[in-house]
């Protein structure tokens, strides 16, 4: 009777702690999504490089077996099932759960299984025969899978891209610039949530009428010609480890490898730098002075990273998913996906049927399939449209990510300086002087022109309409600080009989 009665009182504390562990754990999470903060270009959620140790075993020793599929599935948790037979029971607990699977979650559990029925090897044998991985962690791996697994059960849509260190720097500084023009020339007030804008070279800026076509047609046909359209779209895996038996096509390789199809050099830096410059006259003069500073984090960034930079694109509001991407193969050509017998390129039912512990795609469809981002003005190149900034967010890792976080740091004290300057009328009034002393130059450059043999006039009219050019451009930069300083400024304009 004792003993009974003291089994009976154990049973009921564990399940007592059972249920309050599980409560706490809805209720964690749901205070976890609704806390965590909107990703702006400045942040990056910081990722452990620690390898963890077996918590698969101290799980299963805490909550039994039967509770160890409550728990995300991750590489960690793969390489920890030694044998075959393991593996299948894994799954079977998965399906009897019925708990959907975040996109890597279901590729790895999908993919292991179809790997496992054509070799010989353990699930532990596949993964490091797969995988290759030389400059990131397992463990990095596991806590993206683990972030990744937070927005998918609060209904988002997640998809990854991997960058080389230089083009990420041009994301990160083009969209602190535009930052700084919202703010500073148009007095605009900016939300904190701004994501990156993710530029492709060449990228051509439509009106919205037209960008808006130009996505429709995309997300309707796909692409038809991979040169011209390259400037229009973001390749991307669905899960970490997609399509790792195709490196030209795995987001993890070209992560790991820190490469990109589209390449890019220090000399595209500078000739970037003067582009964001010079989108306003205005902003571009406060600037000039840090474009060396702002090139040397670039370069700095380079060569402190043993990856590439990994971006983890995540879509809150679905409409906005289905507007912005469509399922893709090799080339960005479109795809239709068969499950249970009929074919569909809508990305939710796609990625909602690969989600399932027991899915109705095939594993090697799974493996292969990319998605297409379509990056237009109209949408996720507007970053400051209400509906992008609230509804679609950017995450980035690399190794180290310390380093990472060291570039947006120093680039972030770059902004400041500018903006410092911008509203200090000392620094005006030297830019005031130094443009005035320009102009008296190209003027005396115009006097000697005036030398030249009339078959040479031709050259003399290009350089006096470069000048007026300019005279436009500094009035126009006269008048906006006389409305921001009033006449506090020191006249700097020359005098028509000086110049």
């Amino acid at each position: 009777m004792f003993c009974y009665n003291n089994m009976f009182y154990v049973l009921i504390v564990c399940l007592s702690v059972y249920t309050s562990y599980g409560m706490f754990s809805t209720l964690s999470r749901k205070v976890q999504i609704q806390s965590m903060p909107i990703t702006r270009a400045s942040y990056i959620p910081r990722t452990s490089m620690q390898q963890p140790t077996s918590w698969l075993s101290r799980i299963k020793t805490s909550l039994g077996t039967w509770n160890a599929r409550r728990f995300y599935q991750s590489l960690s948790e793969l390489f920890a099932i030694k044998t075959k037979e393991e593996h299948e029971k894994h799954v079977q607990e998965l399906q009897k759960a019925s708990k959907p699977l975040s996109p890597t979650q279901a590729h790895l559990t999908h993919l292991t299984k179809f790997f496992l029925e054509k070799s010989y090897y353990t699930p532990a044998e596949v993964w490091e025969k797969e995988l290759f991985l030389k400059n990131v962690s397992v463990s990095q791996i596991d806590e993206i899978i683990k972030q990744e697994k937070k927005f998918f059960d609060a209904g988002y849509k997640i998809l990854y891209h991997s960058t080389q260190p230089l083009y990420y720097a041009l994301y990160y500084i083009d969209t602190q610039f535009a930052i700084l023009y919202k703010r500073l020339i148009e007095g605009q007030q900016i939300s904190e949530n701004i994501p990156l804008i993710l530029r492709q070279p060449g990228i051509i800026e439509e009106t919205q009428k037209e960008s808006g076509s130009i996505r429709q047609k995309f997300i309707e046909q796909g692409s038809t010609h991979d040169h011209f359209d390259r400037q229009y779209l973001l390749s991307c895996n669905p899960a970490v480890t997609s399509n790792i038996t195709n490196p030209g096509e795995c987001t993890l390789d070209y992560w790991d490898k820190r490469r990109n199809l589209l390449g890019i050099n220090l000399e595209a830096v500078v000739s970037s730098l003067s582009g964001i410059a010079h989108r306003s006259f205005i902003l571009a003069a406060y600037i000039k002075p840090y474009k060396g500073a702002i090139f040397s984090q670039s370069k700095k960034i380079e060569k402190s990273l043993k990856s590439g930079i990994l971006l983890q694109i995540v879509f809150k509001d679905p409409v906005l998913a289905k507007e912005c991407i469509y399922p893709a193969k090799s080339f960005g050509h479109k795809i239709f996906i068969d499950i249970e017998n009929q074919k569909t390129c809508d990305i939710t039912d796609i990625m909602e049927s690969y989600s399932r512990p027991s899915s109705p795609i095939k594993p090697e469809d799974i493996e292969k399939l990319q998605y297409r981002i379509v990056l237009t003005s109209d949408k996720l190149l507007d970053v400051f449209n209400k509906n992008i900034y609230e509804n679609f967010e950017i995450h980035a890792y690399a190794n180290p990510q310390s380093a990472l976080e060291e570039f947006h740091k120093e680039i972030n004290n770059i902004m400041q300086k500018i903006e410092k300057d911008f509203y200090d009328k000392e620094v005006t009034a030297r830019i005031e002087h130094a443009w005035d002393e320009k102009l008296k130059g190209m003027y005396m450059q115009k006097t000697a022109a005036e030398q030249l043999p009339s078959s040479q006039q031709e050259v003399l009219k290009e350089f006096s309409d470069k000048i007026e050019k300019e005279k436009e451009l500094f009035k126009k930069f006269q008048e906006f600080n006389r409305k921001r300083f009033g006449q506090t400024i020191e006249q700097t304009t020359s005098k028509p009989e000086e110049l």
